[in-house]
């Protein structure tokens, strides 16, 4: 989940650039922005009365936390009986016309920039964006016109045999939705051992700032690739690949404006609320890169906390998601948005049934109970791009902590105390006052902010309050997941309403209850309707038959599945609008060579 922020004051440093040098397994090797994705697409779609349970829609073996493998995506499982057409609009509007001519709209989001998510005629429709092999060993293909195989059931009941597969292709805009990146691997790099570094954090704390630098000794003596894990890695854009920072809406609330923040307190937070906290302890995250995980757990044990008013504090397993969770890789990371899922179609379990162990390949267990479930869950604000900090201020205060995902970089290990700063927001908002520098792909925008369609962020934390004081100005309060003895006692404030290294860019929400596997299922019978979802299901025969899809035997070892691809090789114009925009504020030091 992936720019990096500047230290104000110190953009032009030579410091420790955690991240620069290397391609870390971070996530999926995929990008694909909402102005690629958005058309006419084809749902090309498997039989759909399964189980969820044991359900594998692609063909390679279910090693979702290995890269080697694809982390698990590949050639359909299946064989598609039908298909329909949806078309994806702006902001995020989902139109279908089904068999009988009747028009269903719906919604749907970008999941970050790894794929999409599609709620439409009672289902929901899930699947990666699809990558592949590029010209060399160090490059990859995004080809954001199909997606790898994925998921679709019922959306009213997730427990109902009512699971199928379906692979997507797009029928229009193609251009410019296959894309080359350099993966910048250095093996060599990963293995160093990082040296504290003493000179900038003298630096830092000889400059007026906000905000005060120490040297940790628990990092001295790591492998980079453990820090490089653990703040959420590099991925494979280059540095100068930068979405700028956005104008956010004036705090001023107008006459309609329904998130007016002026009746919020001026300071809140979860860890006292009339003299109790609904926030768990800080954990320690490990090498594994898990924040994913542990930040959405907190927010559901959190959320679940509130909503009991402290009379049940569920203790719930993080490690569960990383072993159990095929929307998500493991300890190569992941986003918040589908273990919100996760923790709805399939729930969250009690940490006592799987421990924190912090690697990969633990063993799913293959019995283990089921505390929480989702009943709702999604991006603040309603789709990816369309978060801002007043509408994450009133999610926070009415339903409790968020996850948001943020820029780490090298100033955050050093972090000791105080508000972090990140001018990049503020200068790219000076350059741009008076200007009318609308772009096609969603902003930047001068006045009231519109969406912004996407947004690099690197690691994920749950924010727990706000606060602001006349020397540090106004902050967020953030729970960490690098242990209670760095930071603030495990804790760091940033910079609030100025989208501080993007940390304002993709809050998320859920709405957890505790229950078991049959929550859903006696929702609809109390309602009395019918609990079988399979009702509503295509038959596992009709339908019109899709384009067959590939076999292992339909193709050599290395080559590509032989679904639709494109075979135009160009950058697409949401790139060449973000490189032209480029801002060079990371921060490059002793362990790490910069390369501009």
């Amino acid at each position: 989940m992936l720019t990096f922020c500047r230290i104000s004051a110190l953009s032009m440093l030579v410091a420790l650039a955690l991240w620069q040098s290397e391609f870390v397994d971070a996530d999926l090797p995929v990008h694909c922005v909402h102005s690629q994705v958005k058309g006419q697409w084809t749902f090309h779609r498997g039989p759909s009365r399964a189980d969820k349970v044991g359900l594998k829609c692609s063909r390679s073996p279910q090693i979702y936390d290995h890269a080697d493998d694809r982390y698990g995506l590949g050639e359909p499982n299946f064989e598609a009986t039908d298909k329909i057409q949806v078309h994806l609009a702006e902001p995020n509007i989902a139109h279908h016309v089904d068999t009988r001519g009747v028009k269903h709209q719906g919604t749907w989001t970008m999941i970050y920039d790894e794929g999409f998510e599609v709620n439409i005629d009672q289902h929901k429709y899930f699947a990666f964006s699809y990558f592949k092999q590029g010209s060399t060993e160090h490059h990859k293909k995004s080809v954001c016109h199909m997606s790898f195989p994925g998921w679709y059931h019922n959306s009213r009941n997730p427990d109902a045999k009512s699971w199928g597969c379906y692979y997507a292709t797009k029928d229009s805009e193609l251009e410019n939705t296959e894309v080359e990146h350099l993966l910048e691997t250095n093996e060599g790099k990963s293995q160093k051992v990082y040296v504290p570094e003493h000179d900038l954090v003298d630096h830092i704390n000889s400059k007026r700032s906000t905000w005060k630098a120490k040297v940790y000794p628990q990092f001295a003596g790591r492998k980079m690739h453990e820090l490089h894990a653990m703040g959420g890695g590099r991925t494979f854009h280059d540095a100068p690949y930068r979405a700028p920072t956005f104008l956010q809406e004036a705090e001023t609330a107008g006459a309609n404006d329904e998130y007016d923040i002026t009746s919020l307190p001026k300071a809140f937070d979860w860890r006292n609320v009339d003299g109790q906290s609904y926030v768990g302890p800080v954990i320690n995250q490990g090498s594994c890169g898990s924040c994913y995980a542990v930040a959405v757990t907190d927010m559901i044990q959190s959320r679940l906390r509130i909503k009991s008013k402290n009379r049940s504090k569920p203790h719930l397993s993080a490690q569960m998601i990383l072993s159990c969770n095929e929307y998500s890789q493991g300890c190569k990371g992941g986003f918040p948005f589908l273990v919100a899922k996760f923790a709805q179609d399939f729930g969250m379990s009690k940490y006592s049934d799987l421990t924190y162990i912090g690697h990969q390949d633990v063993k799913c267990p293959s019995k283990a109970g089921i505390e929480a479930r989702n009943t709702n869950y999604g991006y603040i604000g309603g789709y990816y791009g369309a978060c801002n900090y007043k509408k994450m201020m009133h999610e926070l205060h009415k339903n409790g902590p968020i996850v948001v995902g943020f820029n780490t970089e090298a100033g955050l290990w050093h972090y000791d105390e105080g508000v972090y700063e990140e001018a990049s927001g503020m200068s790219f908002i000076e350059q741009t006052e008076g200007r009318d520098t609308r772009q096609k792909w969603g902003g930047p925008w001068v006045g009231k902010r519109m969406h912004n369609h996407w947004e690099k962020t690197t690691h994920a934390v749950l924010v727990v309050g706000w606060g602001e004081n006349q020397q540090q100005g106004k902050y967020w309060i953030v729970k960490n997941s690098w242990g209670p003895n760095w930071g603030e006692q495990g804790y760091f404030r940033i910079g609030r309403g100025v989208d501080s290294c993007a940390i304002e860019s993709m809050a998320v929400h859920a709405e957890p209850v505790p229950g078991d596997n049959a929550y859903f299922e006696e929702g609809i019978r109390s309602l009395g309707e019918q609990v079988d979802g399979t009702k509503f299901e295509q038959s596992a025969i009709g339908g019109k038959k899709a384009r067959p899809v590939a076999t292992e035997r339909d193709h050599q070892e290395g080559e590509e599945p032989s679904w639709p691809t494109a075979s135009e090789d160009k950058v697409s114009t949401v790139e060449l609008a973000t490189r032209k925009k480029a801002i060079n504020d990371d921060i490059v030091g002793g362990n790490e060579v910069h390369r501009s």
